[in-house]
């Protein structure tokens, strides 16, 4: 049986111990290249003399030991595991050999977003570790989801007109006169999803209660899954905290960062019971989105516990052209209990099977109706989840406002100051949006000094902010100068991490002046 683990907080929350020089670029597979020679268990090995498959082992273990941020609740033993499997390969180890060794010694992560697939796009060739079984004839395999079928609810239980956004990954209409019907298979951008939770709720007017199906989602944006709870928030709740690795320790970590619900939405809100129905594929941000319902009293969760892969990814590609994904966060609960590689647990547990689906039932859509139709369901309230003024404070945001009162350099040193006393936390995703924020604004000094504390201050980290999100934002900013210095820093991290082929490419030719 899984054991659920809580983290001692004098281990993980608080490693300050050591800093990342701003000189050293100690990040991802930059760093992981460099070290992984002197940091294999097994002796150094000159990387000019290995072989092109060992080279691809010695990188992909590398960046693993490096940036991986779940080794203190998967308590997998990643030097053993390099003893075990790194003698299996060799100059004459073939790519469907290679892929089968990365592959065995990823699955012992069981982790969802430890991916691994080659640019061939075959479905053989493409493996979620954290989802493996193995076929009669001993090949790796991902499950299918074969207990779950929209078409089923869509024939069978959906009365009236099933409506559609987001390219169908939002579908939503009614299972009876008084039950509302949610089913998001993934979470798409903030605002458009926003702007369908409001059709979605103006469309539930007079329920009595409302069932949200992530069973099979896949994931998509974390801000858009809190977006969705927080329409039926009473209040502001911690969810949890996050964390992201930042040195060569397994246990070394950032400031911790609250991970906050609160209502959305306006009037467009929801006051009544809520059922969230899960599954073991409802993975990544519907990981978070259960956590996050998890703590609201007027939503229950039914189904099967979820994937329990919560973190962020980082996607890289190997030197053979391979893309597999890192996750470099460690996301815990309110009280500090680590459900990675469990899943969040249902409140109350149903199952459907492929022998369900074959006779043309759902079990779980099944009891939701009876149970919303019974009116039996009971709030619970955990006054852990609200005692919010205690948390830590955004320093990014204390930073803007300082900003604003027209001395950058006094700001910064304000913020310095400030993060040595403790109490607040300073998130490099928050720091980059407000560069790219005042950079559109035309604020070039405000621009200089977040880029400073960037890149001075949370260099191990700035990498995993995803400047993607606020490229256009970057490219469109009339400020040439800024620009390229943002640029520069991103493809000097890695040219294979952080923006992905088609983003590099657009830095590559805003930089030539193409």
């Amino acid at each position: 049986m899984r054991r659920v683990r809580v983290l001692d907080p004098a281990r993980v929350w608080h490693h300050r111990a050591m800093r990342i020089r701003p000189s050293v670029r100690a990040v991802g597979v930059t760093f992981a290249v460099l070290a992984l020679l002197t940091s294999s268990p097994v002796g150094a090995q000159n990387g000019a003399t290995m072989s092109k498959p060992e080279r691809i082992f010695e990188e992909l273990w590398g960046t693993f030991d490096c940036t991986y941020g779940l080794f203190p609740v998967k308590e997998a033993h990643w030097d053993d595991l390099y003893r075990v499997y790194r003698p299996r390969v060799a100059a004459d180890t073939t790519d469907e050999e290679l892929f089968e060794v990365l592959a065995a010694m990823l699955g012992h992560l069981d982790d969802n977003h430890a991916l691994l697939e080659t640019p061939k796009g075959h479905p053989d060739t493409y493996l979620s570790t954290g989802d493996l079984s193995t076929t009669a004839d001993g090949t790796l395999r991902n499950r299918e989801n074969d207990g779950f079928s929209p078409e089923l609810i869509d024939r069978t239980y959906v009365q009236g007109p099933l409506e559609t956004r987001l390219g169908g990954t939002f579908a939503f209409g009614r299972l009876g006169e008084a039950i509302g019907y949610l089913r998001l298979s993934a979470f798409e951008f903030v605002g458009p999803t926003a702007a369908a939770m409001d059709e979605f709720l103006e469309a539930c007017d007079g329920v009595q209660g409302i069932v949200i199906d992530v069973r099979g989602n896949g994931g998509g944006s974390t801000h858009s899954a809190l977006e969705i709870a927080g329409r039926f928030a009473d209040r502001e709740r911690l969810v949890g905290w996050r964390r992201l690795r930042r040195g060569t320790a397994h246990d070394d970590f950032t400031d911790p960062i609250p991970l906050r619900v609160e209502p959305t939405g306006g009037e467009r809100h929801f006051d009544g019971p809520v059922l969230v129905l899960t599954d073991p594929f409802s993975q990544s941000a519907a990981d978070v989105f259960a956590l996050a319902m998890r703590v609201l009293p007027s939503a229950t969760l039914i189904g099967e516990p979820t994937s329990g892969s919560f973190s962020t990814i980082l996607g890289l590609r190997l030197e053979n052209g391979w893309l597999y994904s890192v996750s470099y966060e460690l996301v815990t609960d309110y009280a500090g209990r680590a459900w990675d590689g469990i899943g969040v647990p249902p409140d109350l547990r149903v199952a459907s099977t492929a022998f369900d689906v074959a006779a043309g039932r759902d079990r779980v859509i099944e009891f939701a109706c009876t149970l919303l139709e019974s009116d039996a369901l009971q709030r619970y309230d955990d006054p852990a989840t609200y005692a919010v003024d205690a948390l830590p404070s955004s320093l990014a945001h204390a930073f803007g406002a300082w900003l604003d009162e027209g001395d950058a350099s006094a700001a910064v040193a304000k913020l310095r100051a400030t993060r040595e006393r403790g109490g607040h936390y300073l998130a490099a995703e928050e720091l980059w949006k407000l560069a790219c924020d005042r950079l559109a604004a035309g604020r070039g000094d405000d621009v200089d000094a977040v880029l400073d504390v960037l890149f001075e201050d949370l260099a191990g980290e700035w990498m995993f902010a995803e400047p993607g999100a606020n490229w256009d934002v970057l490219l469109a900013a009339e400020d040439p100068e800024r620009t390229r210095r943002i640029l520069e820093h991103a493809l000097e991290l890695d040219p294979r991490t952080v923006l992905g082929a088609g983003l590099r490419a657009r830095a590559v030719d805003a930089l030539a002046g193409r």
